[in-house]
């Protein structure tokens, strides 16, 4: 790591050697362990820090008990707190449930412990913390069970989490630094005055962006839950979830008829995502279980077979065959080998479902249009919460408007862009996502520019002598620009109009 500060193209190449320095890290941190029997062990931990995060999360009839769980102390969790923690989940839960969280509660617990002494700035207190953390670094984790079967090439077994704890330890001191890394690496494409200082450990940033919403998620033009607030059909399964089961097979066939019910107006079902739906359905029968494996001698044969995506698409879909982290962290296959099995679990596949289906109906004008009308219904009620009246009309003079409000005496025209931008091209291809980037801005500000040459006719419609402009993106803009506003940061930038 270089010391002092740094910005412009000296920035970018040291930025560059760093990321090649962390990423090496990681391939030397996994290569003493067994390709097989290791990212097993991480499969199940992978599983227990979900349970745990479903279990925190999910309100109980016994809302005492709730709250004596997520406030637990996690050095009282781990301790004297075992025998009752158990007790609970396994009143509840069958499966081995119990057994998986404290497990995930051991890792957290000894992770802050083996950090915090070597000064490494990580704090969980509680058990809510624990939860919390692992939800954050939920693509991390992922991304580790994609390349582990190629980057394990030792001998070394971990089947304890004793043994596992230095992987999860790699996670946060490697894998962690190079989303960060390829962050700055973007920032400093995109902003002329950035600059990064580092003492040689630490770094420091002049300015920081937030590109994920909420839960750590990657934007979308219209989600799940926007369908079932603003779609046209009711979202609707004839599954249901498993009886004692905290995550198995039956919330995989719940979600499939969710977005087929919700996205029925797009066709989604008879588009591609049909045909990823059927080679995936099949797998879905039988005992519930969260792991889902099958020999890769039966599933090749329909990864191979005729098809509107064809062989090569399919298999580049379903399963992970690369050993880079920087790709891996960003990818969606439900599918990664781990010896002679294809290896799956209940949230791989309703994750890759979900965002498949933005694949299958993104070049679908239809979808692009009532996509906007759907964003433009988020926006509307957010400004509504925060005191904004909308106006009643939608056109003056044949000229359309998006949302056009009014606060305080005065005129606040907000125009609604829908435009994607993948959040990918960050750690892939930065420079792209820098142009993109400059290529959104400069529209938007056209955009506004175009609004203030028609203000006149909001200000007679409306009787008011000051009008302000914005632009709000569904999707992260970078920009200085206070009128141009993400959604994510529409709340904050509200708050100060």
């Amino acid at each position: 790591m270089w010391t002092g500060r740094l910005s412009g193209k000296d920035l970018i190449e040291a930025l560059d050697v760093e990321l090649v320095r962390t990423n090496q890290g990681i391939i030397d941190g996994l290569a003493s362990f067994d390709p097989v029997i290791t990212p097993t062990t991480w499969h199940r931990i992978l599983q227990g820090t979900e349970e745990l995060f479903n279990f925190a999360t999910e309100p109980l009839d016994d809302e005492a008990a709730h709250h004596r769980f997520v406030q637990m102390p996690l050095a009282i969790a781990v301790t004297s707190g075992r025998v009752w923690i158990e007790a609970l989940i396994r009143g509840l839960y069958d499966g081995g449930v119990e057994d998986r969280v404290m497990e995930a509660l051991e890792l957290a617990f000894e992770l802050t412990s083996r950090l915090q002494v070597g000064g490494y700035p990580l704090v969980l207190t509680t058990v809510a913390d624990a939860a919390g953390y692992f939800q954050t670094r939920r693509r991390r984790m992922v991304a580790f069970l994609y390349i582990m079967p190629r980057l394990c090439r030792g001998v070394m077994v971990a089947r304890t989490m004793a043994e596992i704890l230095p992987v999860l330890t790699l996670i946060e001191i490697a894998a962690g630094p190079i989303t960060n890394l390829a962050h700055m690496r973007m920032m400093a494409r995109v902003f002329d005055d950035y600059s990064v200082t580092s003492d040689g450990v630490a770094v420091l940033a002049s300015r920081d962006a937030k590109l994920l919403d909420v839960g750590a998620m990657d934007p979308e033009r219209v989600s799940l839950m926007d369908m079932i607030d603003h779609g046209v059909t009711p979202v609707s399964s004839e599954d249901g979830p498993a009886d004692r089961r905290l995550l198995s097979k039956a919330e995989v066939r719940v979600q499939i008829d969710y977005l087929q019910s919700g996205f029925a107006e797009f066709n989604l079902a008879t588009s591609s995502f049909g045909e990823v739906r059927d080679l995936i359905a099949p797998l879905l029968g039988g005992p519930e279980s969260y792991v889902i494996t099958i020999p890769v001698t039966a599933l090749t044969p329909a990864l191979d077979a005729p098809g509107g995506l064809g062989p090569q698409r399919r298999r580049s879909l379903l399963v992970h065959e690369g050993d880079d982290y920087a790709t891996a962290v960003d990818s969606y296959q439900p599918f990664v080998q781990i010896d002679d099995a294809f290896v799956s679990n209940v949230n791989l596949l309703t994750r890759f479902l979900n965002d498949y289906k933005n694949v299958a109906l993104g070049r679908q004008k239809r979808f692009q249009i009532r996509s906007g009308f759907v964003f433009e219904k988020k926006v509307r009620a957010v400004l509504e919460e925060h005191g904004f009246t909308i106006a009643s009309f939608k056109r003056i003079e044949g000229k359309e408007f998006d949302l056009v409000t009014t606060r305080g005496g005065e005129i606040h025209n907000f125009q609604c862009k829908n435009t994607a931008i993948d959040a990918r091209l960050i750690e892939k291809n930065p420079g792209r996502y820098a142009r993109l980037n400059r290529t959104m801005v400069g529209a938007y500000r056209r955009a506004i520019a175009k609004e203030v040459g028609r203000e006149h006719l909001l200000k007679g419609k409306l009787k008011l002598n000051v009008a302000h402009h914005y632009v709000v993106s569904r999707f992260p803009v970078l920009t200085d620009d206070p009128a141009i506003i993400p959604f994510l940061g529409l709340e904050e930038a509200i708050a100060q109009l």
